[in-house]
């Protein structure tokens, strides 16, 4: 029997764009309070530490994707850097507290996940998505240990946890500051990251 060829075809710009706005407003729709396309070209990468062996702060978890990812980074970027286009959005958090951070995080994580889903039915199968803070925080806080930093172990929420934004180097002051360009130059203050998520397609 003849196995047929996957050819791999890059997506014209201008469906690119109105796809990635379709998924903005799929956002907006879901609870997000901002949401944009921005061009992948203008992501500016900032050092990370490196913390080794598993180390960070006192009091923090580290899992496989915070303080730093437990793969090389560098690689990541060079990904990251392919796409053509990222849809950045921002949720708020109803409240305060432990629980209501924990509540709008796991909102935060489902609707990277869902934008993600709907990028792959529209044919972009090579999507990804980031979103903010520690995923072992929302998803594995009784957990001794991140699962998936032990050798042959699996992570536990695989369709659930996803790489942070500021772990992967991106700067989310400069991303939240891309959602109401010059706001902040002009008001003399950084915009508040609150919330962010994005997802990278082409």
């Amino acid at each position: 029997m003849e196995v047929a060829r996957i050819r791999a075809t890059r997506t014209d710009l201008e469906r690119l764009k109105k796809d990635a706005e379709a998924l903005c407003r799929q956002a907006l729709e879901e609870g997000a309070k901002d949401a944009r396309v921005i061009p992948c070209r203008d992501l500016r990468f900032r050092k990370a530490k490196r913390t080794g062996g598993g180390r960070t702060q006192a009091g923090a978890k580290p899992s496989l994707h915070w303080p730093s990812p437990a793969y090389p980074l560098d690689s990541l970027r060079e990904g990251l850097g392919r796409y053509r286009l990222a849809v950045v959005f921002r949720l708020e958090a109803e409240g305060s507290g432990p629980e209501k951070d924990k509540e709008a995080l796991e909102r935060l994580y489902r609707l990277v996940s869902r934008l993600e889903s709907a990028c792959f039915y529209k044919g972009y199968h090579l999507a990804l998505g980031l979103a903010s803070g520690n995923c072992r925080d929302v998803f594995c806080s009784s957990e001794r240990r991140c699962q998936a930093m032990i050798k042959g172990k699996p992570c536990l929420h695989p369709n659930k946890a996803r790489p942070s934004i500021e772990a992967c180097g991106l700067d989310p002051a400069v991303l939240a500051a891309s959602l109401e360009p010059g706001r902040g130059a002009k008001k003399g203050r950084q915009a508040s990251p609150g919330l962010l998520g994005m997802v990278f397609v082409d």
